[in-house]
């Protein structure tokens, strides 16, 4: 069993990630900010950005009127338009008749912008099995290669696998959302039978297709997938691995996890989509929370790929105790204090806030730079050892004028 679970993790120790498998479901407000902190790193991520008809009418149809003012900055420092700025991104349908019924002088100015669309489905897209399946392909294929669309992607909702009768019985219609009840999504025989027709067309072509075949649960979704791509070892690179439903972070390092561990699944592409909540990370303690309804968990992606012991993530792991009865200090307002002004920083870095002098410096000697406090002083560590005492008011201070010799 050790040997099992050292080969298991030995499969993402120290590996560099591949930025581009992993796509991050932005949003058009945190987008800017994102990419204004990342200036080196962002642009390598791939992103899901969601159609919206009037953003487009406004941005893309007409060239000469094009809005840059939102501008974001690429790598070199220069303002960007928004054509260079979003050319290697995901544009996603929330249904096949939104893609399939756009209108062309629309769809003509998306295709100049994006290479890479996908169409997503709450319902089968035909009431005909498997013909269904390869109807849509046709159709939304056809449309897209009409418009000069390289490559498009399809969401597939797969019900559970089982006997006829499991699968027709009442209780298993009751015990599913609509997404995935016997009318709404497809068997694992009618999936087997379309990846065969692609097959026997040569169409698996990762340069061209997408496939996102998706369940209720998380491991349920990562079993079919990896059970596909062991039955189509052709089919392994053009699999794209994202939850149905909004997932929290502990299912999302459960996603990330299964999947950079699957071997079967080690070409295929994911995503996440978090749950929307409020924004509160970095905020005064005084301060309104703000609510950010747009699904852009950057920094929860970073730190769930982080955590999996990928050694090229960029950005600041952030360390700080849980308190105890030495704590003398304000620690978590002064945590979220000095999270708010180092949560952009691309270096990989190792910061902590600690309560007390006696055990912080200790506890956090893995940290390349980290403070702790008491009630008249505070000490500034470096791999835990002491580099600096400082007045208690002045420990987030200093601690920034360290940090920012680490940044330069």
């Amino acid at each position: 069993m050790n040997n099992s679970r050292e080969s298991i993790s030995s499969n993402t120790l120290n590996n560099d990630l591949d930025f581009s498998i992993v796509e991050l479901n932005p949003g058009w407000r945190k987008r800017e900010e994102f990419f204004d902190g990342f200036r080196l790193h962002a642009p390598l991520f791939s992103y899901q950005i969601n159609y919206n008809g009037d953003f487009y009418s406004n941005n893309f149809i007409d060239s000469g009127t094009q809005d840059t003012t939102n501008a974001v900055k690429t790598t070199n420092g220069q303002a960007g338009s928004y054509e260079k700025f979003i050319s290697r991104r995901l544009l996603v349908f929330d249904s096949p008749p939104e893609f399939l019924n756009i209108e062309r002088t629309e769809l003509l100015s998306i295709a100049k912008n994006f290479n890479f669309i996908a169409v997503k489905s709450r319902y089968r897209y035909s009431n005909f099995g498997c013909d269904g399946l390869n109807e849509a392909y046709e159709k939304i294929a056809k449309t897209a290669a009409d418009a000069g669309i390289l490559k498009i992607r399809l969401y597939v909702p797969s019900r559970e696998c089982g006997s006829d009768s499991a699968l027709h019985s009442n209780s298993y219609s009751h015990s599913r959302s609509d997404l995935y009840s016997n009318s709404n999504s497809y068997s694992c025989d009618e999936i087997s039978q379309f990846i065969e027709y692609l097959t026997r067309r040569n169409l698996l072509d990762k340069n061209k297709l997408s496939l996102c075949f998706q369940k209720s649960a998380i491991t349920d979704t990562i079993e079919l997938n990896t059970r596909l791509a062991a039955k189509f070892p052709a089919l392994s690179a053009l699999l794209h691995i994202e939850t149905a439903k909004e997932s929290n972070r502990v299912e999302t390092a459960i996603l990330f996890y299964l999947k950079f561990n699957s071997p079967e699944l080690k070409d295929s592409t994911i995503a996440s989509i978090f749950s929307s909540r409020p924004e509160t990370a970095g905020l005064k303690e005084s301060a309104e929370p703000v609510t950010d309804n747009s699904n852009s968990r950057y920094l929860d992606t970073l730190e769930i790929l982080r955590s999996l012991e990928f050694n090229n993530i960029p950005g600041v792991f952030f360390i700080s105790c849980p308190t105890c009865s030495r704590c003398k200090i304000n620690l978590i307002g002064c945590a979220k204090s000095v999270y708010a002004r180092v949560k952009y920083i691309e270096t990989p870095l190792k910061i902590a806030v600690m309560g007390c002098e006696v055990n912080g410096p200790g506890e956090a000697s893995h940290a390349d730079i980290g403070a702790a406090g008491s009630i008249e002083r505070a000490v500034i560590f470096e791999r835990g050892k002491i580099v600096e005492r400082v007045a208690a008011n002045d420990i987030e201070d200093k601690l920034m004028e360290r940090i920012k010799n680490y940044v330069k």
